[in-house]
């Protein structure tokens, strides 16, 4: 293992034993020798661990003492709990987008020690999850839907109004990797119960949920990269297609792709670009496609009818 390695290991065990408790308040840390006995790493590196860890708050360099525990800040951490640290992570990633998300940040925004988080989050992975899963709490769900065509409808109108509260989100869900956070289960439940009636089995209904949470997902992700872009050149999305009128009036002229040229061409009114109209347009049209493979409804069923 490299320098930096080794140093991050040390790192992380002795945060963990502050955090644990093993290390309490105050406490005398282990010193330069006794790191690298223990490590079994050269004292250069026991000791840029040591001062990384002085810099992040967690441990004080006392003369003639050594290192030791800080503290805990009682007023700062004052009424810290797991929900409010959420809240904050939520806050910065709605604001700053989830690239800015880390423990350091939400300990800064609630004037908090940093390795004070670690009491009731273990790691950056579990307080995402948190947020994801307080994301979807949100969600008011109406009583189950009447027909699989109501309920998938239904669903993707509701992540679509949590991407767009929460532009983050759809950067950190996936169908390769789901999460089983109470009230992401408690709402693809809402939508399996909607999918008993669509007649296919229940591989069917996963893939159904899947591909509608795709699509929602895909267009969701734009939503970020727009804020992100923004942000980072001071030109929002109208005015940088305005800037771009003139590439596009020469890729009209151009005869080399005939196509892409006609439909410019075609445009000359120009194109208004509204996230939420491509929502709505696709979401009709994937609706009206998955209705066409579905099986016929039995003319009897009040729950398969599909409008």
């Amino acid at each position: 293992m490299d320098r930096a390695g080794a140093s991050q290991r040390i790192v992380a065990e002795l945060k963990r034993q502050v955090a644990t408790g093993a290390l309490p308040p105050g406490a005398r840390a282990p010193s330069t020798r006794a790191v690298s006995r223990r490590f079994r790493v050269a004292h250069a590196t026991a000791a840029k661990a040591l001062a990384a860890l002085c810099q992040e708050g967690v441990l004080l360099a006392k003369p003639r003492v050594g290192h030791v525990v800080a503290p805990r800040q009682a007023p700062a951490e004052e009424g810290l709990g797991r929900a409010k640290i959420v809240r904050a992570a939520m806050a910065i990633a709605d604001a700053q987008g989830v690239d800015a998300l880390s423990m350091r940040a939400v300990a800064a925004v609630l004037s908090a020690p940093p390795m004070s988080l670690y009491r009731h989050v273990q790691s950056k992975a579990e307080l995402v999850a948190a947020m994801v899963d307080a994301a979807f709490g949100e969600l008011q769900l109406p009583p189950p839907a009447r027909s699989w065509r109501e309920g998938l409808e239904v669903s993707a109108r509701g992540l679509w109004t949590l991407y767009q509260r929460h532009p983050w989100l759809a950067h950190v869900m996936t169908v390769t990797r789901p999460l089983t956070q109470p009230n992401v289960v408690a709402f693809a439940d809402w939508i399996f119960q909607a999918l008993e009636g669509s007649g296919v089995d229940a591989r069917g209904r996963l893939e159904l949920h899947l591909l509608v949470f795709s699509y929602v997902r895909g267009v969701g992700v734009d939503l970020e990269a727009e804020r992100r872009a923004e942000a980072e050149s001071g030109v929002d999305g109208e005015h940088w297609n305005e800037a771009q009128a003139p590439v596009f009036a020469e890729l009209a002229r151009s005869a080399r792709h005939a196509s892409f040229s006609s439909v410019l061409r075609d445009l000359r009114e120009g194109f208004d670009l509204s996230l939420d109209a491509l929502f709505e347009s696709g979401l009709a049209a994937l609706l009206d496609g998955i209705e066409r493979r579905l099986p016929a409804p039995p003319a009897s069923s009040p729950r398969a009818r599909t409008r």
